[in-house]
This record gives C-alpha cells, sequence and structure tokens, in this order.
C-alpha cells in the first residue's frame, strides 16, 4: 500500500503514520518497494508468523510431515495456509527434482491458479475469498466476467475437489510442472493448512492409486482432527 492509504486505513495523519512506518522498516517488520514505493510486510514479519506457525501444535505436527515427505518422495513439498487474503506458502522443500518454480515461504498463491488456492475456494471458504476469486476471473477476462459456461466448469472443479478431499493441477500456472495438493482438516472441519506435492510432469504420479497422492493422504487425513 502507499502511506497515504496506509494513513487513512490507519485514521493517523499522514506524517505520524510515516513516523511509525520508519520505526517498522528500522526493525525489517515494513519494507518499501524502491520501484513502486509501496510499502508490504518486512522479513521479520515472515519470520514472526514462521514463529507463530511453529508453535501452533498441528502446524508444528505438518511441518514435520513436509519434511518426512520430501525424504520419502524426492519432490518439492510445501506447506500453504491462509495469509493475508492468499493462500501463502510457509514452508518449501525443494526435494531433489530442480524445478523452474519460483515458490518460497512468505510466497502468495493464486487462488484460481493453484491446487492450494482450489483447495481453500473448495473446503475452506475463507473470508473473502469469493471477492478474490471475481477479481481473478475478471483479470483472467481482460476485465469482464467469466462465461458461464467457464464458472460452471471451475464449480464442478470444486465439487471434485470436495469428493476426492484433494486437488490436481497439471502445467499451471508453470508449464510442465504439476501439483497435489490436500488439507489438513481441524477438529470442526476447518482447513487448518494445505500440504502440497510439485514435481515435473514426467516425475510426479497423479494417478490416484500413486505413491505421492497415497502417501499425501495419508500424512494429512492423520493430522486431520487433531485438538490444537
Amino acid at each position: 500500500m502507499m502511506l497515504r492509504d496506509l494513513a487513512a486505513v490507519a485514521d493517523l495523519p499522514p506524517a505520524q503514520a510515516h513516523a511509525y512506518i520508519s520505526s517498522f522498516r528500522r526493525l525489517d517488520l515494513i519494507e518499501q518497494d524502491g520501484a513502486t514505493g509501496r510499502y508490504q510486510l518486512g522479513p521479520l514479519a515472515l519470520q514472526l508468523g514462521l514463529a507463530r506457525i511453529s508453535s501452533f501444535g498441528p502446524l508444528r505436527a505438518a511441518r514435520d510431515a513436509v519434511v518426512e515427505l520430501e525424504s520419502e518422495l524426492g519432490l518439492m513439498v510445501a506447506l500453504v495456509v491462509w495469509g493475508l487474503s492468499a493462500p501463502t506458502a510457509v514452508q518449501v522443500r525443494i526435494g531433489n527434482y530442480p524445478l523452474n518454480v519460483n515458490l518460497r515461504p512468505g510466497m502468495a498463491l493464486p487462488v484460481l491458479g493453484s491446487a492450494a488456492g482450489r483447495v481453500f475456494a473448495a473446503l475452506g471458504r475463507p473470508d473473502g475469498i469469493d471477492e478474490i476469486i471475481a477479481a481473478e476471473f475478471a483479470e483472467a477476462a481482460g476485465g469482464k466476467a467469466p462465461s458461464k459456461s467457464t464458472r460452471k466448469a471451475f464449480e464442478s472443479e470444486l465439487e471434485g475437489i470436495r469428493e476426492k478431499g484433494y486437488a490436481i493441477t497439471t502445467s499451471e500456472p508453470v508449464p510442465d510442472v504439476d501439483t497435489i495438493a490436500a488439507p489438513i482438516l481441524g477438529p470442526d472441519g476447518e482447513v487448518l493448512a494445505i500440504v502440497m506435492v510439485v514435481g515435473n510432469s514426467q516425475n510426479l504420479d497423479l494417478k490416484p492409486d500413486g505413491l505421492p497422492t497415497r502417501l499425501l493422504l495419508a500424512k494429512t487425513e492423520a493430522l486431520s482432527g487433531e485438538k490444537r
């Protein structure tokens, strides 16, 4: 956001907001994009978020499961939570096969264009996700609303995810890179996090009875429903 927008949201005079921002920048809680002048959360904010995740029982166990999956499959594995209005990677293990994928902790993922995003859309429904979906559809359609057939196909895919319990993307958003994503559910059925297995189309078996899917679902189902 720009300084004036931050000041307006915080209900502060711009000069006072700037003083706060200057202090937060010294602490690395906030950083400024040199090209746009906009402010965003800084590296310390990410570290605080990861520290919180590490202290949260089910997600602490999920971090261990991500490491185990990487070791067992040799593939990239990531842990994703719902962050600031977007699916956000909080842990990424690169695996044994180099991928041309810019996925790192702190990165926000699209809802429509990622397997994790589609799991949130199908099973999680966090606040604001409908507006995000509408905005992503409009961006893909050049500012226009999606056609009825496009929207119907998306809703059909979400229903399939609900039935299977996991999502798959192929060559999306990166060509020749596929993803399997499954949720870790809380005691009330809420989506606490999502584990993604990412691989080259030649290395990642997407079949329901394939090893990646079986191991992924075994771990996410074992972690689901645990008490906080």
